[in-house]
């Protein structure tokens, strides 16, 4: 399965990578919090700081 690579946790951004994380994807993310949402972290999502470094890791990406 692809990595699948969020750029920002909004409104929308949140909910998606949350259903991703529950059928199993592996989801990276940045966003311009300090920390991502904790029920995501619970569910699996791994936050890595800055842009390139969910384009260095993500083989699709969600912006």
């Amino acid at each position: 399965m692809e990595t699948i690579g969020f750029i920002g946790l909004g409104i929308m951004g949140a909910p998606i990578a949350g259903h991703l994380l529950d059928a199993g994807h592996t989801v990276v993310a940045s966003d311009h919090r300090s920390k991502p949402p904790a029920d995501l972290v619970a569910k699996g999502l791994k936050s890595v700081t800055g842009h390139n470094a969910v384009a260095k890791v993500a083989d699709i990406i969600i912006t």
